[in-house]
């Protein structure tokens, strides 16, 4: 999926009958977060086959009756865990997210997930996770991860297939991580 910056003139663009695009960081490795847990590169590992990655819902605030978009891209690299999200302005709620987003008053990210395997040193209060199930990804206030945010609040696609060309790329990553 081919995507750029969208600036102030073409802002129209970015949030149009589709919903409004946008991308950032929902987890970076490595870092310790406000509850002591640290999640390391390969606890993803587990979570990325498309059909697992279909099921990763989009929550305003972790709420599970707030759904309020759904994810477009989800990838990992080397400083974490990747999104590009659709919001869904068919909805009043979503439509003020979009506005909180542009007006950067709402930027973090959050990831929503069970545990499957950690590890805690005895001398350290900081829980190591190794593998996980990812649940959902929410737009949060106050994320976990102080730096987990969004750091694109304004992307257009390039093309009007950007689901397929995302599931595409869901297949290939899934792949590389089955290697």
């Amino acid at each position: 999926m081919a995507m750029h910056k969208v600036d102030a003139a073409n802002q129209a663009d970015a949030c149009d009958n589709q919903g409004q695009y946008f991308g950032g960081y929902a987890c970076l490795f490595n870092q310790l977060d406000l509850g002591n847990d640290i999640i390391l590169p390969a606890a993803f590992n587990g979570s990325f086959s498309l059909d697992k990655l279909s099921q990763v819902r989009m929550l305003w605030q972790h709420d599970p009756s707030q759904p309020i978009g759904r994810w477009e891209e989800i990838k990992v690299d080397k400083k974490g865990l990747y999104v590009v999200g659709r919001l869904s302005l068919n909805n009043h709620q979503s439509h003020d997210i979009a506005t909180m987003l542009n007006d950067k008053i709402v930027d973090g990210l959050s990831i929503g997930f069970k545990t499957r395997r950690a590890i805690q040193k005895r001398q350290e209060s900081v829980r190591y996770i190794q593998d996980l199930e990812l649940w959902e990804i929410s737009i949060v206030t106050f994320p976990m991860q102080p730096n987990a945010r969004i750091t694109e609040p304004n992307l257009a696609p390039q093309s009007s297939s950007v689901a397929s060309n995302t599931v595409k790329r869901m297949q290939t990553l899934s792949e590389q991580l089955r290697m």
